[in-house]
């Protein structure tokens, strides 16, 4: 019999002539109770906006695209109101994710020309966040182009317009309400995709 330590204490392990370590019918109902009580706690988890989903990026790549609804778009006043619905992608990019009215409230004190307040009992608002300035040519400078849902997990696809832009610090928002998300995964800029944190 070997032993290996491990942080809470000796593991006790037997091998046969082999090497092969045998698992007591111990180890292996206790492997069986862990792996069950992990599998409750990911589906107790599933309904809160703020736990980790795993998903196939493959799985997302090919998911049907989600009805989008209430598009909205807006020239942010003062990004620090709603920071925290905010995920960063770099410096000139972000994703703002709204579940609920009192998000919505928030947001909305920190955005100029935002339309009517969603119905978020089937879904979260979700918008493209843009930190490049105004644009010389007048056009907005990003929009929200779909959304793909595999279980409430999404792949929000945008593009961003080329152009020439002023030193302004103008931000914009450009997003809609998306039936079925939770949360976003991934967000994909003119072709590059970037895993949101």
């Amino acid at each position: 019999m070997t032993y290996a330590r491990r942080k809470a204490g000796f593991v006790s392990k037997r091998m046969n002539r082999s090497g092969i370590v045998r698992r007591s019918r111990a180890d292996t109902g206790i492997a069986g109770v862990l792996s069950f009580i992990a599998a409750l706690a990911f589906f107790a988890g599933c309904a809160a906006p703020n736990n980790k989903v795993y998903v196939h990026m493959e799985t997302l790549e090919v998911a049907a695209e989600a009805r989008l609804a209430e598009p909205q778009r807006a020239v942010v006043l003062d990004e620090a109101l709603f920071a925290r619905f905010v995920r960063p992608v770099n410096d000139r990019v972000a994703l703002v994710e709204i579940h609920d009215e009192q998000g919505w409230q928030t947001f909305n004190a920190g955005c100029a020309g935002l339309g009517a307040r969603p119905d978020f009992a089937h879904g979260m608002f979700v918008g493209v966040l843009t930190r490049l300035g105004q644009p010389l040519d007048g056009e907005w400078p990003c929009e929200l182009q779909a959304v793909r849902v595999v279980d409430g997990a999404g792949l929000v696809s945008a593009s961003l317009r080329g152009g020439t832009y002023l030193p302004d610090g103008m931000t914009c928002v450009d997003g809609a309400f998306v039936y079925g998300l939770k949360r976003a995964l991934v967000l994909e800029i003119n072709g590059d995709r970037f895993v949101l944190k």
